[in-house]
């Protein structure tokens, strides 16, 4: 199998990103070369608690902030020394103020994959830098259920949860599809911190799944979704 060159990319104080990141590491052995932290600031703060409030609610809206300042203060922003211990290779991280400085601080010898863990837009300019592109685990079904929101509008319209692994272009999560995986544990989902485990669970394993695809074939097949409807708000 094809080792490939990868890196990771997601926002301070995500402890749903550490989760995909964690599993990725000690569930499913994929190497990760470098972790490109963004820095956490007032602005993108606010944004996403205005994203997280439309989508849970006030409760769970407080919970998540809580949970970020908690973890940014007392740095927890790395993988857990369980893993440093077990990983052949652990990964270096680079904690950088936007993802757009990511171009300017690679050499020559650039990425394969990229590992997009972040509610943060990714331009062209960064999305583009890998040979295969960059991966995106979209808690939903694409292109039926695009945006914000998508997981709780699925379950609502047809009583199921997926993943879509894609690459990211310039829209919103309109980009090829690499695979679909099914969530079938449904009854797990009994609390906004258990749904959140959940889906970062489910969310390496489509990573890795399609990571492994390209490793075994040389390149994705990707999904003909021509005929389905989009409910993207």
């Amino acid at each position: 199998m094809k080792s490939f060159k990868i890196a990771f990319l997601y926002s301070e104080g995500s402890p749903s990103s550490l989760r995909v990141l964690n599993h990725l590491l000690f569930d499913h052995s994929i190497e990760i070369d470098t972790v490109f932290v963004e820095k956490s600031t007032l602005q993108r703060s606010f944004q996403r608690a205005c994203k997280k409030l439309f989508r849970d609610g006030l409760v769970s809206t407080f919970v998540r902030i809580l949970n970020v300042m908690y973890n940014i203060a007392f740095k927890k922003n790395s993988v857990s020394a369980k893993h440093k211990v077990n990983t052949i290779k652990p990964p270096k991280h680079i904690r950088i103020r936007s993802f757009n400085q990511i171009a300017p601080l690679l050499t020559s010898d650039t990425f394969d994959i990229f590992i997009a863990s972040t509610d943060s837009f990714l331009k062209r300019k960064v999305f583009s830098i890998p040979k295969y592109g960059t991966l995106n685990a979209h808690p939903a079904r694409n292109p039926g259920f695009r945006g914000l929101n998508s997981s709780k509008r699925m379950l609502e319209a047809t009583g199921n949860r997926c993943i879509t692994l894609h690459l990211i272009d310039e829209g919103v999560d309109t980009g090829s599809i690499v695979l679909y995986r099914e969530i079938q544990d449904i009854d797990r989902f009994k609390s906004a911190k258990a749904s959140e485990e959940l889906y970062a669970l489910h969310q390496a394993a489509a990573f890795a799944d399609g990571i492994n695809l390209l490793s075994q074939k040389g390149n994705w097949e990707f999904i003909d979704t021509f005929k389905e409807v989009s409910n993207h708000y």
